[in-house]
């Protein structure tokens, strides 16, 4: 007796997927698998390795996510994925809440897979950053964790001591922190105020040091702690204003009930009359991270940038150094993610070095905002930050006047050895006789001239440039330039334009001396081969009082291009008032001494030194 035929049909095509197929029918296929390892992120930037098996290649990516506020997942980016069986490793930056790995068809948002990466630690103290203030011999110190610690009965806390290279076991200062934060409901615009994007960004914690002696090194730490053991007050104020001293044993035990950060070294600040001093100057560095962000923008050069910056402030650790970021900063754009990594990227010099900033668009911008004339054209640049995230995470040298909802400085000064560094907003009100022109006037009317011989400006949309008309030009060089002719102001700053653009000493539109142009034409055809070793020679200018020297530094990291403007022959041929112009990135770096300014433009291409000028009275 026969087997029925549909029996035998089954059969077959039993036997067929058995074998793989082999008789013309195709193969069940197990569904994706996910594993990620380590399985828990232990600390900011540490590595982990996803590994996928099952997958339908080039048709498939990885997802990214985080969870939101709405406590459903937000795909921050993605990878492709080209192989049925692989693996990717990447860093993560602790965000305070898990990560999520997933499997999806590319024009899917369902997953096939997923898998969790918990924090192990939300409280890990993060994003040290150190700031020049207003009191002589102070510097604040400021860091992030996920919560202000007082459930745990916990208190925000920076313990430090001077270095002691003999081992002699110098007690810890212990001062306890001000506390803030921000929410959703402060942010002013999309994306920012999109529950989605919108991550909360923790409790920053600020204190002042005090006393700090000139140039000598100081450890420090910062986290949520416990009573020191020998505290008679268990209450959150238990700390003294003037700080409480406890061993290297009492730390060990309260780091044992809280949170606490390795040591970080710092030196303490110039105050001005120094005869020498060191700073890296750069604007529109932002951040990139290890997976594709197709609808958000990356800055990719911002890491060779800060890799090189850091080599050098290691190079140069026993000089003094200031960091000032000229407006910019991260590009988050109200994708707060992008804050906690640019935080990370910045760590390694904010945690060591005064790290200075200046308000840009892409920080502040936004429909209504308090002075918004026709001209600007502000737009919605901040992606509806309107100048929160950027004024809750830095300190700048004073406070008061210009502020964000309070928080913040915008314009402001500080001295640097030789130097005095004054920083405007081309975001806020600079037109004569406003609240920050007047401060501009007053500051720069009563500079010491024997203590800071050097005045650098600094702001983020440029007064002069050879790029394509910015409108911003006519404006500044109406309101603010006499200032800078009046008070003979040596070297200004500037922005927003991502290229370097060195141009001659100018008042009015028109330069102090052609010669300082024509040099560095002839010069640079020299060293337009890019197998040529040598660097280029520096350019030695006197300086003309009233005539101010001009640089666009707006090349840290953001590729974003616009034309140069020319002199209205071709392209080839760049205006009157141009020195030297390229769109390599990198940073640049001012050294000065009682008599003579030194300016270096450094690459990221080979760390070479692609322009530099000395200014001398």
């Amino acid at each position: 007796m026969g087997m029925p035929i549909s029996f035998c049909f089954l059969l077959a095509c039993l036997l067929a997927i058995t074998a793989g197929g082999s008789l013309g029918y195709p193969s069940l296929k197990a569904s994706p698998t996910l594993s990620v390892s380590p399985a828990l992120l232990q600390k900011s930037g540490q590595v982990v390795k996803v590994e996928w098996e099952g997958v339908t290649p080039n048709v498939s990516v990885l997802s990214v996510m985080v969870g939101n506020e709405m406590g459903t997942k937000t795909e921050l980016g993605s990878l492709p994925i080209a192989d049925e069986k692989g693996s990717v490793t990447l860093p993560l930056v602790n965000m305070r809440r898990s990560y999520y790995f997933g499997v999806r068809q590319t024009e899917s948002t369902s997953l096939d897979a997923q898998v969790e990466v918990p924090v192990a630690n939300k409280n890990e103290p993060a994003h040290l950053r150190i700031s020049r203030v207003d009191k002589p011999h102070s510097l604040s110190v400021t860091f992030t964790t996920a919560t202000s610690g007082e459930e745990e009965g916990l208190q925000p806390v920076v313990v430090y001591r001077k270095v002691d290279r003999w081992g002699k076991g110098r007690e810890w200062s212990l001062l306890a922190c001000a506390s803030h934060t921000y929410t959703i409901s402060d942010m002013c615009g999309s994306p920012a105020n999109d529950s989605a994007w919108f991550i909360p960004p923790g409790v920053f914690h600020e204190v002042q040091l005090d006393d700090l002696d000139v140039m000598i090194e100081y450890e420090y730490r910062a986290g949520l702690l416990p009573p020191p053991p020998s505290s008679s007050s268990s209450s959150s104020s238990h700390l003294r204003a003037g700080g409480e001293k406890v061993s290297d044993s009492e730390l060990e035990v309260m780091a044992a009930g809280g949170y606490l950060s390795p040591p970080a070294l710092l030196r303490g600040p110039l105050e001005g009359g120094e005869d020498y001093s060191v700073a890296f100057v750069f604007g529109d560095m932002g951040v990139s991270v290890p997976f594709d962000t197709p609808n958000i923008e990356q800055q990719f050069p911002s890491i060779i940038t800060a890799h090189l910056m850091r080599e050098e402030m290691k190079a140069r650790w026993d000089e003094p150094l200031l960091i000032s970021h000229i407006g910019d900063i991260s590009y988050a754009r109200g994708y707060a993610f992008l804050w906690d990594w640019f935080m990370s990227l910045i760590q390694p010099l904010s945690a060591h070095v005064p790290y200075l900033v200046g308000i840009g668009n892409h920080e502040y911008d936004y429909p209504g905002q308090p002075f918004d004339p026709a001209w600007a054209g502000y737009g919605v640049d901040s992606g509806g930050e309107c100048g929160v995230p950027y004024s809750s995470r830095f300190r700048t040298p004073a406070s008061g006047e210009g502020s964000v909802k309070g928080k913040n400085t915008l314009w402001y000064s500080t001295r640097h050895g030789p130097v005095l560094y004054v920083m405007m907003s081309t975001e806020h009100d600079f037109t004569t006789g406003s609240e920050q022109w007047l401060f501009l006037n007053d500051t720069l009317a009563n500079v010491d001239r024997s203590v800071t011989p050097w005045v650098v400006f600094q702001g983020h949309r440029p007064m002069y440039t050879t790029s394509s008309t910015e409108p911003f030009t006519t404006h500044l060089q109406e309101h603010i330039e006499p200032l800078l002719h009046e008070y003979e102001v040596e070297l200004a700053l500037w922005g927003h334009m991502h290229k370097y653009d060195a141009m001659c000493s100018i008042y009015k539109g028109e330069c102090a001396d052609e010669k300082e142009t024509n040099w560095n034409r002839y010069i640079d055809a020299a060293f337009r081969d890019e197998e040529v070793e040598v660097e280029k020679p520096t350019q030695d200018i006197r300086v003309v009082p009233g005539y101010t020297k001009h640089v666009v530094v707006g090349n840290a990291g953001n590729d974003f291009q616009v034309a140069w403007s020319n002199d209205g022959h071709n392209h080839q041929i760049p205006p009157k008032i141009s020195v030297f112009r390229t769109v390599e990135f990198g940073f640049c770096i001012i050294e000065a001494s009682k008599d003579k300014l030194q300016f270096t433009f450094k690459t990221d291409g080979d760390g070479r030194v692609r322009d530099s000028f000395l200014l001398y009275h």
